[in-house]
Formats: structure tokens, sequence, C-alpha cells
């Protein structure tokens, strides 16, 4: 398995590459990847990053037409989300217990 690494600060892109050998013999091992190479992202810069683009077939070294040979993940920098503060909660003024419209006796 070959795996390329490409990190462009510009852009805020990140590109996984990776490819595989044909394989020839029966004897030869099979491989096939599970697709996930968020552990490939190397740890100084591994930010919050969202998935762009991404194989349409599963990888493997095995040539039939079900399995592709090479993939390419492309991956873009998130800003990570604001915290959300709660609102602060208002409570009902008091009221008073005497009337408003009484009248005064004098």
């Amino acid at each position: 398995m070959k795996k390329e690494i490409n990190y462009n600060e510009k852009k805020g892109e990140l590109i996984i590459k990776l490819s595989f050998k044909k394989r020839k013999y029966a004897t030869e091992e099979k491989i096939l990847h599970d697709g996930k190479v968020r552990h490939l992202i190397p740890k100084d810069i591994q930010k919050q990053f969202a998935l762009i683009k991404s194989p349409e077939k599963p990888l493997s070294n095995i040539p039939e037409d079900r399995f592709q040979l090479s993939g390419t993940w492309v991956f873009k920098v998130v800003e990570p989300p604001k915290p959300v503060t709660p609102k602060p909660v208002t409570t009902p003024a008091a009221k008073s217990r005497r009337s408003r419209r009484s009248v005064k006796k004098t």
C-alpha cells in the first residue's frame, strides 16, 4: 500500500491518496481497505475536518470491477462550532395584592 498525504494551508484542504499494487498470483494476500482514513491524518494538524470527496468503490489489490486500485479522499478544514450559551431566564414581575382601581374612602 502506498499512501500520500498533502496539506494545503492556504486552501484549507487535506488530500489523502492511497494506492495498491495489482494482485498477480493466487498466493499473494488479498488486501481490502475499510475506507477509514482519519487515523492517517498527522497529529500536528489534527483539526476538525469535513469530508468532501471519497472514492466511489472500496479499495483493494483484487483486480475486479467492484474494487479500485487507488483512491483519493479530500477533507476541508471546518471552524469549530461556537459554544451555545443559554438565554437568561426572565421571571415575571411580582404582582401587588392591592387592587389598583380601588377608591379611597374619605
